[in-house]
Parts: C-alpha cells; structure tokens; sequence
C-alpha cells in the first residue's frame, strides 16, 4: 500500500490554500485514496487543523438513514454515516450542529452558534435559506481527499429548484446525555414520479467544475485533493441549470 506522510499532507494544502481567505474548511473524504497515512500527531485531523490553523474546520458527519429509521437524533453519539474524520471530531469533542440528518462537526463554532444550539423546540433545514451550508455560503471553500463528493450540490438544486426534487419535512426528536426536545427539518428530495433520473451522472458535472478556472488540485501518490470555494461552485452550477435544467442528471 502507498504511504503518505504529514509533511506530503502539508505540503499539499498549504499550496492550495496559500491565497484563499475564506475563514471556513468544509473537507469530504475518502481517507482510503490517501494510503497508510503516518501522522505527525495523534491522527490526521490533528495534522489538518495544525496545517490550517487560521481556518475553522467543518467535518460532515450525516446522518440521514439513522434518523429517517429511528425518528432520533444523537448529537454525542450518533455515528456518521459519511467517513472516518467524522469519528475522529467526535473524539476530539468538537461542536455538532443540531441538523438530525445534515449535522457537520466544528472544531470551532463561535461564528455559528445558532447552529449548534439545542432547545426544546427546533426547526431545521439541510439546503433551504436557513440551513447551515446557505450560513456558510460566502464563507466556505471545499476540500476534498480522495473523493468528489461535495453537499453544495444540494444547495445548488435548492436554489434553483429543480422539478425533480420536492420539500418534505422530517420530524422526531434529539436526545442528548442530559437533556431532549422536539427537531424537524426540512430538506428536498426525490421526486419518484419523475422517470429516467440517473444522478450519477452528476459526476460528469462535477468533473466539468474541477476542469474550470475554479478549482485547484495536487496529488499524494494516486490521491487527488482539491480546493474550491463554495460560492464559485453554486454561480457556476446555477448558470448551467439556467441552460440545462436536466444538468445534475442524465434524464
């Protein structure tokens, strides 16, 4: 298996981020692409929030099929569905955000406390204007290890409402070790009756994104990691739904 160090990790992101000055990291992963990785501290998320000390870290830590099963969310122990780092913040005791099905783990959370809250009574929303990634729109560049996954895709159809995709509210409740309420949110999906929807076909979109003037790329061994800040993503996405509706799809 390749290896990778902490100084190639280093290297690679301080030459992506060098001029970028947004305050926000949001990473998605696949640490697997990366190799058997030898950390400088304790793990690898140690090692990023070293590197990208003047930045605050956001870490997805999903959990959309627990909750839609189970009606519960546990912001202290639920695991996330979406990769190790999201583990790793958890031991680290960073600070969830109340979403039950789009929560991200921040290593910081002063700027967004209004996500972070728990309350009786909470009203969420994973892609609509009063969701964390919209809180975070002008604020945030994408990184990503290994992987092309990048949530703003949802915010993109959000905004330009797709015809493929509708709103639906999800209820039930938080649970936390000392106390709990009420959580519902809001978030889109999709529209079954709308036949011939293939959604890998995003990818395709994607990689038209990571061609453009927009995004930034280096390589550890066969791992790619790229930059890209959020709100070049949605206007770049928008402007192609604008011609295409059909263009996250291959209907």
């Amino acid at each position: 298996m390749l290896k990778a160090s902490a100084e190639q990790l280093a290297k690679a992101l301080s030459n992506l981020m060098q001029e970028n000055n947004k305050k926000l990291v949001i990473i998605h992963s696949d640490l697997s692409k990366l190799g058997l990785y030898k950390p400088k501290n304790q793990n690898i998320l140690e090692d990023i929030k070293e590197i990208l000390s003047q930045k605050i870290i956001a870490v997805p830590a999903y959990t959309i099929n627990s909750f839609t099963k189970t009606k519960v969310y546990r912001p202290e122990s639920d695991r996330s569905e979406v990769g190790a780092l999201g583990e790793l913040a958890k031991r680290m005791g960073w600070s969830r955000t109340n979403n039950p099905m789009h929560s991200f783990y921040l290593d910081d959370d002063t700027a967004y406390k209004d996500h972070t809250r728990f309350k009786d009574k909470i009203k969420t929303s994973s892609f609509g204007t009063k969701s964390f990634l919209a809180k975070v729109e002008q604020d945030a560049v994408i990184l990503q290890i290994g992987c092309f996954h990048n949530t703003f895709v949802h915010r993109a159809e959000n905004i330009f409402k797709v015809d493929y995709r509708y709103t639906k509210v999800f209820k039930g409740k938080w649970i936390s070790l000392c106390d709990q309420g009420e959580v519902e949110n809001e978030m889109i999906v999709r529209d079954l009756s709308i036949k011939g929807i293939n959604e890998i076909d995003r990818k395709n979109a994607a990689v038209e994104f990571f061609n453009s003037k927009y995004s930034s790329e280096v390589k550890i061994n066969d791992c790619t990691i790229r930059a890209f800040d959020a709100d070049n993503y949605l206007k770049f996405t928008i402007k192609n739904l604008e011609r295409n509706k059909y263009y996250l799809t291959s209907i």
